[in-house]
C-alpha cells in the first residue's frame, strides 16, 4: 500500500463559523471530539494515522451588500495515511461540512 508523503497538509478555505467548524466535526467523527486551541485530532485508522484539523477565521465576506458570510481557513494535517486512505478520508470530510444551498 503506497503511503502519502509524511505528512500531508491541505489548506481549505471555508464559508464557516467556529460553532459550524465545531458541529460538522462531531458530525464527521460521529461523535464528540474534543477541540483544543481551535484544533481537533481525529483517528484516520487503527495502524496510528491521524489527522489535525485546525480552525483559523478570517474576515468575513460580504456578498451583494447585505448578506455576511463567516470565512475561515481550515487547514488539515495527516500523518501516517497510506494514499488510499486519505482520499477516502478528504471525501468523508467534504461530505461532513458541505452546506445545504436553496
Amino acid at each position: 500500500m503506497t503511503t502519502a508523503p509524511d505528512p500531508t497538509t491541505i489548506e481549505k478555505t471555508m464559508t464557516l463559523s467556529a460553532g459550524e467548524f465545531a458541529k460538522s466535526i462531531a458530525a464527521f467523527t460521529g461523535g464528540d471530539v474534543a477541540i483544543t486551541d481551535s484544533r481537533a485530532t481525529v483517528a484516520v485508522n487503527d495502524k496510528g494515522g491521524s489527522a489535525e484539523i485546525a480552525f483559523e477565521a478570517l474576515p468575513s465576506r460580504r456578498v451583494g451588500g447585505l448578506l455576511e458570510l463567516p470565512q475561515a481557513r481550515v487547514t488539515i494535517t495527516l500523518a501516517n495515511v497510506p494514499a488510499a486512505e486519505l482520499d477516502a478520508f478528504l471525501r468523508r470530510f467534504d461530505i461532513a461540512f458541505q452546506r445545504g444551498g436553496g
